[in-house]
């Protein structure tokens, strides 16, 4: 990645970074015009405090010996991605020049040669505005995950989840919910050790609405109930965990439930209500850690104030969103300290 210009101070040298990366965009106000204040000014002001707390997360335990191919895999996923990617790279909203002069690579051949099968999470802190006050500032945790991506017959996932009938290979797709949900469980932990704090965990149905847009109605069902398999089983092996599915369209059933003793479906709940189950509360102190719907290739936040899914809402505090706006478009790996990587 090629480093701003010089500048007079470190804050100025942020704010010009930041303004490069938001020129990236063709909107002129990617994050909005209100939020994109917001979150400058936490990053130009408070750089070390936000991002310090950044870590990708992986499906390896501590103590893994990482070789060094696996570490230019990781990297190479986590640098060599498109801004925008809807099933396949949205060029029109963003400029491919401003892109490779900033971060020094080629948009046209890079994240091609990315191992699509390589899956992780990056979990951060992020500043949460609550109020006009400057002073009404107050933290979470974000966990960037995601899903199968089956939006189109032409993604990678597709091609690897989906049989030549058009079904879910239901044996494959499983598996990987199971190692999504310990991505989002993990990071969840991480956040409980950073804060000293016990963890609550609040979970959208990721990968279940537009994800599975190529599938007919049939394997949506399927995937649903591997969904609520596959975190019922995470949630056993994480009981240190306390955890929310956030069902707001009410799509796994109309009631709201304890399906184990840390893990409630909330039916019609809103991953950023603020307020918190009585259960939690009651308990001693918490850190709410969300996690996002996140791209396989995309920049956190995607297409942001134009993404009408949970990726955009959670970092450009638009559509539901707007309860709750915070920095997580923070954590796209190239605002934070280098040192955020498992080996280091």
């Amino acid at each position: 990645m090629n480093p701003p210009p010089p500048c007079h101070n470190a804050e100025q040298k942020r704010g010009d970074f930041f303004d490069r990366v938001m020129g990236i965009y063709t909107d002129r106000n990617p994050l909005g015009h209100a939020h994109t204040s917001f979150v400058r000014k936490q990053y130009v002001e408070d750089a070390d405090y936000l991002t310090r707390d950044t870590r990708v997360i992986t499906a390896f335990e501590d103590g893994h010996v990482w070789t060094a191919d696996e570490k230019r895999r990781l990297k190479n996923s986590c640098f060599h991605r498109y801004p925008v990617y809807y099933g396949r790279p949205v060029g029109h909203m963003y400029n491919k020049k401003k892109v490779e002069d900033l971060f020094g690579y080629n948009l046209d051949t890079d994240p091609k040669n990315v191992d699509p099968s390589l899956r992780y999470a990056i979990v951060g802190q992020a500043a949460v505005e609550t109020g006009t006050n400057p002073l009404s500032i107050s933290y979470i945790y974000v966990v960037h995950a995601w899903g199968v991506n089956l939006e189109e017959t032409t993604t990678d996932d597709y091609k690897t989840f989906v049989d030549a009938q058009g079904n879910i290979r239901m044996d494959l797709y499983s598996k990987q919910l199971y190692d999504m949900f310990r991505l989002c469980f993990k990071g969840a932990r991480y956040a409980a050790k950073k804060t000293g704090r016990r963890a609550f965990l609040r979970i959208p149905l990721i990968g279940m609405g537009q994800f599975l847009s190529a599938v007919d109605h049939r394997n949506k069902q399927l995937a649903i109930s591997s969904f609520l398999d596959s975190i019922e089983r995470v949630s056993n092996e994480f009981p240190d965990v306390r955890a929310n599915v956030e069902d707001f369209g009410s799509t796994i059933t109309p009631d709201a439930y304890f399906i184990t003793k840390t893990l409630f479906i909330n039916s019609g709940g809103d991953l950023f209500d603020k307020n918190v189950p009585e259960d939690v509360s009651s308990a001693g102190p918490f850190v709410t850690v969300l996690v996002n719907a996140w791209d396989s290739k995309s920049f956190i936040g995607n297409g942001l104030a134009q993404d009408s899914t949970i990726d955009g809402f959670m970092t450009s505090a638009t559509g539901p969103g707007k309860s709750l706006p915070n920095t997580s478009f923070l954590h796209n790996l190239f605002f934070c300290d280098p040192k955020v990587f498992p080996w280091e």
